[in-house]
């Protein structure tokens, strides 16, 4: 015979209301509510910076130049790392082509004519 109090869990709870597993799919369910809403507002807001950048010159100039000291940030800790042997040296390989990311995204921030302020 099932009690009327008994929990999904099947277990009786000794304080009413309060059952583990309900609490654990709950949290569950709204945290990921709450990262397809970040997930969302992220989205949105990449859209609206492309569409910016394909309007201003001066603003794809600075995207492409934060995204450019974004990853030379990675290559410099990455070469640290590894220069401390705190990495293995196989990770220089792939040093090279993220540099190449970066010199590729500084040039296309150079060429990109912007009108004068």
């Amino acid at each position: 015979m099932t009690d009327q109090f008994t929990s999904i869990s099947g277990e009786f709870p000794s304080n009413y209301g309060y059952d583990p597993v309900m609490v654990t799919i709950s949290t569950i369910v709204v945290g990921v509510l709450a990262f397809s809403a970040l997930l969302g507002w992220m989205l949105l807001w990449t859209a609206t910076s492309v569409e910016r950048a394909r309007r201003d010159p001066r603003y794809r100039r600075h995207l492409m130049l934060l995204y450019g000291a974004i990853c030379a940030a990675g290559v410099v800790f990455c070469a640290v790392q590894v220069a401390t042997r705190q990495s293995p040296q196989q990770i220089f390989s792939t040093l090279f082509m993220e540099l190449g990311n970066v010199l590729a995204l500084i040039q296309i921030a150079r060429n990109t004519k912007a009108p004068p302020v």
